[in-house]
This record gives structure tokens, sequence and C-alpha cells, in this order.
């Protein structure tokens, strides 16, 4: 398990390789995990679980807080893309 469903995520993940099961959705390369409990610091509403090997870039919670200050079109683009989330 990646995220718990109740808890925070510890930074901003990234999927390189594999699959990943966020709630009921499968997600593949590409897939970018944990903006939405970092921007909202709500807990994760549902369970990231690895479904097989995956090689992850993670961006650990300090270093994002300081890139969102630092470059806020990133988090704009984070945003975006937690509110589109799923819909």
């Amino acid at each position: 398990v990646l995220v718990s469903a109740g808890k925070r995520s510890d930074g901003l993940y990234c999927t390189l390789l594999g699959e990943l099961l966020v709630g009921d959705h499968l997600r593949g390369p590409g897939s970018i995990l944990g903006q939405r409990t970092l921007l909202s610091r709500e807990p994760s509403k549902t369970d990231v679980t690895c479904m097989s090997d995956v090689l992850l870039l993670r961006l650990p919670a300090k270093r994002f807080n300081e890139l969102a200050a630092t470059y806020p079109p990133v988090l704009m683009y984070l945003s975006e893309l937690s509110a589109d989330e799923f819909e």
C-alpha cells in the first residue's frame, strides 16, 4: 500500500512503470498521485495499492511545499489535475 485512506500522502508520486490501484481505478505509467492531499492538507479518500512491481519518482512533502512556493504555475497545474481527477 502506497497511500492509505484516512492518511495524508508523504509526497507527490509519478508512476514510471507498473500499475497502481487507486480506489477502484487502475492507473499506469505517467500517473501523478498525492497532489490532492498535499494541496488540501486533508487525509486521502482512497487507498493506493501497487498491483505489480512499480518504479516511482517521489517528491517528499517538504520539497513539494518549496516547489509550490517557488513555481506557482506548477501549483496551479497540480490543482487542476486534482480537481479533474475521476470526474
